[in-house]
């Protein structure tokens, strides 16, 4: 990195120390906001309980999307394990996943599978003890 001109730092000098102030008040007001709406949330409640309203509903975690190269990914390692017609559940393919070190995360996986039976590329055959569902690839 270029040396900055002796006069230009010094010049710039009382910039960035008024940024520096700045970022740690809002920092500070950010963190005073937080506990505010912390105190608040009981009031609230507490007004809505006396109105008869229910709680609303929560907000859903949003997901990521899934990429296309984990959703092929998927896809071939369940065309190599279960080509053959047998049938699987996500945690299967988790299991069976070869290389080890390729595998995809569990809940990637999970994902894929929906996704490749949302497109009809493997078909959910029925639901297996404790809720798991069971696939099997469609013949092409």
């Amino acid at each position: 990195m270029a040396e900055i001109d002796p006069v230009l730092a010094e010049v710039l000098a009382p910039v960035r120390e008024k940024i520096a102030s700045l970022d740690a008040e809002i920092v500070e007001l950010e963190n005073q906001l937080a506990l505010k709406r912390e105190e608040l949330r009981p009031y609230r409640r507490v007004l809505t309980a006396a109105n008869g309203q229910k709680p609303g509903p929560r907000a859903k975690k949003s997901q990521k999307r899934l990429g296309r190269d984990a959703v092929e990914e998927t896809d071939a390692q369940i065309r190599k394990l279960f080509g053959d017609g047998t049938e699987f559940t996500a945690t299967d393919v988790y299991r069976n996943w070869t290389p080890v070190e390729t595998r995809l995360g569990s809940d990637r996986i999970t994902r894929a599978t929906r996704e490749l039976h949302s497109v009809g590329v493997i078909r959910l055959m029925r639901r297996g003890k404790g809720g798991s569902t069971i696939y099997r690839v469609v013949d092409s």
